[in-house]
């Protein structure tokens, strides 16, 4: 996913700023070598899956996003002092990957409406037996995916309330789900973490409380969208939304132990509200 004003950005960002946007320009740069190390055992069939689907911006930054985020998160955990290390674009990597392997799955879920919910919920819970077409492709690249690392609870109930949003149910089910739903990624961020870091205590608390404010905020941007294909929440519902979300960002606020980790912290969000600001004008893919 290419960065937009590449040049410019990094003669203007400095300290963490810079920190943070030139870890990002590494991950892309790493970025094909590693997916095509995560395609080189799938089936031919599989592999065009993976190069049409990392075509499409919103679930190639799975992959990215998700990625980049975990270098800069190991940094506001104060677990990067220096430059990064390969072990923590292995972590990163390694994050991109599962996160990748759940966006397959939700796109088919959200946007497939050609496949039949039995197929789809064999795809939540892995069953292989007389699937076919985009749906064996994907559980193929799931068991390429490093989904190994995950902690089997956690993808359990993350899988649980993905098949709670299959079916209709009303915006305060729908927003108790997405909110359950970014927790359950955000414990995954950590389970990886953990695996390659010394986390400390507040960092669970943080990447739990992270993933819903950032599912919320997701919601927020896809309303729109959503409602198009005739999901989602109504528009009435916006006001609730929007308070979660603040709700979810104040909150946020009170798991940091101290001001370098809040600095640390806003530093990231520089980057991200730039980020956000070219999305809004059309200078980068909406994500």
């Amino acid at each position: 996913m290419k960065i937009p004003l590449r040049g410019l950005k990094q003669r203007i960002y400095k300290g963490r700023v810079k920190k943070y946007f030139d870890a990002g320009l590494e991950f892309e740069h790493q970025s094909e070598t590693r997916l095509e190390l995560l395609a080189r055992n799938l089936s031919l069939k599989s592999r065009e899956y993976v190069g049409r689907t990392l075509a499409i911006p919103s679930i190639r930054a799975y992959h990215d996003v998700q990625g980049q985020l975990s270098l800069i998160d190991a940094d506001i955990f104060g677990l990067v002092p220096g430059d990064y290390k390969e072990k923590d674009f292995a972590c990163a990597f390694a994050i991109g990957q599962v996160f990748y392997g759940i966006k397959l799955v939700d796109n088919i879920l959200d946007t497939r409406q050609d496949i039949p919910i039995e197929d789809k919920l064999k795809l939540l819970y892995g069953v292989n037996q007389r699937v076919n077409g985009d749906v064996a492709s994907v559980l193929e690249i799931l068991s390429s995916c490093q989904i190994q690392l995950v902690n089997r609870n956690l993808l359990s109930a993350l899988r649980e309330n993905a098949i709670r949003s299959l079916f209709s149910i009303s915006n305060s089910e729908r927003l108790r789900s997405s909110v359950f739903i970014g927790n359950n990624m955000g414990m995954l961020m950590y389970d990886i973490m953990s695996k390659y870091y010394l986390m400390p205590s507040w960092s669970e608390d943080f990447l739990r409380i992270q993933g819903e404010t950032a599912n919320v905020f997701d919601d927020l941007k896809d309303i729109g969208v959503d409602r198009k294909r005739g999901q989602g929440y109504s528009l009435s519902y916006m006001p609730a939304l929007m308070t979660t979300f603040f709700e979810g960002y104040l909150d946020l606020h009170k798991t940091f132990p101290d001001l370098e980790a809040l600095k640390r912290f806003y530093s990231f969000m520089t980057l991200g509200i730039g980020f956000q600001i070219e999305e809004f004008f059309g200078v980068k893919s909406r994500t």
